[in-house]
C-alpha cells in the first residue's frame, strides 16, 4: 500500500520559512489507518498537530491528538482532517507515516509467495512472514500499514507570515 499526495507519490513542495498553512489531509481509502507525524528536519523535532477541522467541519478552537503528547495524528478510512502547519525558519518539515515506536514488536505471520510461471497454476509456498517494527506504521488487528513519507516541504525564498493559533476561542 502506498498513500499519494495530490496523485504524487512522496513529492516536495515550496513554502517560505515562518509561514504558516493549512493543508487537508484526506484518507480516501475505505480500509487504511493514517497515522501521521511532522518532522523538522534541522532538529528532529516532533511538532503538535494542530487541528482546525474535520471532515468539513471547521472547529472554533485549535485541537490536539490526545495520543503522542499531541504530535501524532490517526485519520481513519474515509475522513479528512485540516491541519495548520508552520514552516520551520531553518530545515525542512516532513508529513510521515512514522514507526509505531512504544516498544512495538516484530511481526510473525504465517504467509503464501506466489510466483508466476507463465502457467495457469502457478506455485506457491508456504511460509512466513516477518516485518520489522520500524516498517510499520499502524496495526488494526488485520491489516499492517508501512511507514512512509507523504510530503516534503522546502524553504522557498524569503520569509512567510507566522499566525498565532488560540488553544481556547474568546467568547
Amino acid at each position: 500500500m502506498q498513500f499519494t499526495v495530490n496523485g504524487q507519490f512522496e513529492p516536495t513542495i515550496k513554502t517560505k520559512a515562518g509561514q504558516t498553512e493549512i493543508w487537508v489531509l484526506a484518507n480516501v481509502s475505505d480500509f487504511a489507518y493514517m497515522n501521521v507525524q511532522l518532522t523538522e528536519t534541522a532538529t528532529g523535532y516532533h511538532p503538535k498537530i494542530a487541528i482546525v477541522g474535520l471532515d468539513g467541519n471547521p472547529f472554533s478552537a485549535v485541537q490536539y491528538p490526545v495520543t503522542e503528547d499531541g504530535t501524532r495524528l490517526l485519520i481513519p478510512p474515509a475522513s479528512r482532517a485540516a491541519i495548520a502547519i508552520t514552516m520551520p525558519k531553518e530545515g525542512d518539515l516532513v508529513l510521515e507515516l512514522p514507526p509505531r515506536g512504544g516498544g512495538a514488536k516484530t511481526i510473525n505471520a504465517p504467509g503464501v509467495l506466489y510466483t508466476n510461471n507463465g502457467t495457469e497454476n502457478p506455485p506457491a509456498v508456504l511460509g512466513t512472514l516477518t516485518v520489522e517494527p520500524s516498517a510499520v506504521s499502524y496495526v488494526d488487528g488485520f491489516f499492517a500499514f508501512p511507514t512512509q513519507m507523504l510530503v516534503k516541504a522546502v524553504p522557498s525564498e524569503g520569509t512567510g507570515t507566522t499566525t498565532a493559533l488560540c488553544r481556547w476561542a474568546a467568547t
